[in-house]
């Protein structure tokens, strides 16, 4: 367990992962050129340093855009075998992100379900009794309407398991509007104190800002995996530090789990290219 003092230093100024973005992915390995030894002379057609045979750089920005690749070529000094080593790596360790984070969203959903559950009733996505905000229950509503229009059942599990991360990590927030007339709901009041915070129960006296603060970059971070935007730029250790954290603070056994088996530690290792700059 960790002292509440260093989890709110190390995470109170990542409140918000706009703030945070973006961030140079260095890894503490160096900084300006020092890779510059390893850069080979720049080539069109180039032999992919992740495997296979030789790859034609234009055919690549002809098939994925040369908006996409320009900022990897740009990274990596117009070196078009660093690029592309820079592309496929973000791939990879995108891929091992989403392992891991698919794990965390699971375990996070259900820790918080139990919570609302013993607190509110097994309805409580919908009894009205959590006192959810607007957004959360358009989000809730919307479900709803999908899961009727397949024929499939609307009992909670099945809500729960179609509701996306982001309406767990805004559970985790102070609350929006719950009505067009300007009323606001209380999160820390109605979902923090009444059960959300006993779905950390082996973390040191969080605080709702400091859990919500960790979460939020993990959900930007799914979303730009998921929409197939670049991550090579962020910390990328430090997300997946959050990861084994929050998992931490809900299940240690969870976590030891994800980190014997995650691949991502190796992965950032293996970066072709250390940035200066964003």
């Amino acid at each position: 367990m960790r002292h509440p003092n260093t989890i709110d230093d190390h995470y109170a100024d990542q409140r918000s992962a706009r703030e945070a973005l973006p961030r140079a992915h260095t890894n503490g390995r160096g900084g300006p050129g020092a890779y510059a030894h390893s850069m080979a002379p720049s080539q069109d057609s180039v032999k992919s340093p992740r495997g296979g045979g030789r790859l034609d750089f234009e055919a690549v920005a002809h098939a994925h855009s040369h908006e996409r690749l320009s900022p990897y070529l740009q990274y990596a000094d117009d070196d078009p075998t660093q690029a592309l080593a820079l592309y496929e790596w973000d791939e990879e360790v995108g891929s091992a992100f989403q392992t891991d984070l698919r794990r965390f969203e699971v375990t996070l959903r259900n820790s918080i379900d139990r919570c609302l559950v013993d607190a509110y009733g097994r309805d409580w996505l919908t009894n009205g009794r959590a006192r959810l905000d607007h957004a959360a229950n358009s989000r809730v509503r919307k479900v709803l309407d999908t899961l009727k229009r397949q024929g499939k059942s609307v009992q909670p599990p099945n809500i729960i398991a179609a509701l996306p991360f982001g309406f767990w990590a805004g559970l985790l927030g102070a609350g929006g509007l719950i009505s067009r007339r300007g009323r606001k709901a209380d999160y820390e009041k109605t979902i923090w104190r009444k059960a959300v915070r006993e779905a950390f129960p082996y973390g040191d006296r969080l605080i709702r800002r400091v859990v919500h603060a960790t979460v939020t970059p993990l959900h930007e971070l799914r979303n730009r995996i998921a929409h197939c935007e670049p991550i090579y730029h962020l910390d990328l250790a430090l997300d997946h530090q959050r990861i084994l954290d929050v998992t931490g603070w809900m299940s240690p056994e969870m976590r030891r789990w994800t980190k014997r088996k995650s691949q991502v530690p190796r992965l950032l290792e293996e970066c072709p290219v250390v940035v200066s700059q964003c």
